[in-house]
């Protein structure tokens, strides 16, 4: 008897000491935004997976006018957070949540590696004395203009060129042109009511790519970067 009044105590003492230290369960906030573009349209994001240990546990749509997506109850662990950039490129974030019982987690959507593509941009093409040319209209209920960019090459050095406006290129300018082109050829969008229409040329290869995603603003951007115009 003496034994069993033992053995019914320990029990007791191990699920008296279990029920104190219930299991920490995470809130994961989830916030999407631009990290390099500056916007201040809706931020849009179809869908994204939560993923533990390379297995899907649960697939998210965020409200279209939310920036900010909770998920409860998660246990401690290494998470993944898998999505699709406004490149088409397929990004995975970690996190460990552990010490937190809320952490936040910043899905940039205008994500890209430039390393991750072969392609060859027309700037590294040009040969001396050859130049090729950028060339955007916008098409929409309210057109917002074109615009051409012709860059040459004249004695090992690269040469941007605008109507008004004209300067040899550093070489951190020069690299503003292959990441625009590897940006360009990762769009194509559409479902905006404005669409930029761009061509790029350079002597018999023709680039055509349509941009309207209404978030990317490609040629502003390029432009206000090579001839230090703030946005």
């Amino acid at each position: 008897m003496k034994n069993l009044l033992i053995f019914l105590f320990f029990i007791t003492l191990f699920y008296g000491c279990k029920n104190e230290n219930p299991e920490r369960l995470h809130t994961l906030v989830i916030k999407k935004e631009y990290c390099d573009i500056e916007n201040e349209g809706v931020i849009f994001l179809p869908e994204f997976e939560l993923r533990k240990n390379d297995s899907l546990i649960s697939t998210h749509t965020m409200e279209i006018m939310n920036n900010y997506y909770n998920i409860d109850s998660l246990k401690s662990g290494n998470y993944n957070i898998v999505y699709t950039s406004m490149f088409k490129k397929t990004e995975s974030l970690s996190i460990n949540l552990y010490d937190k019982i809320i952490d936040t987690l910043i899905i940039c959507l205008d994500k890209i590696d430039y390393g991750s593509t072969e392609h060859i941009s027309f700037v590294d093409k040009l040969k001396d004395n050859e130049n090729y040319k950028i060339k955007v209209y916008n098409q929409g209920c309210v057109s917002l203009g074109s615009g051409t960019l012709k860059i040459s090459k004249k004695q090992n050095k690269i040469i941007a060129e605008t109507n008004d406006k004209k300067k040899e290129l550093t070489t951190e300018e020069i690299e503003y042109l292959r990441r625009f082109e590897i940006e360009l050829i990762n769009m194509n969008y559409g479902g905006c009511s404005s669409t930029d229409f761009y061509t790029l040329e350079y002597n018999d290869e023709v680039l055509e790519i349509r941009d309207g995603s209404c978030n990317w603003y490609g040629y502003g951007r390029l432009y206000n970067l090579i001839f230090d115009i703030e946005s």
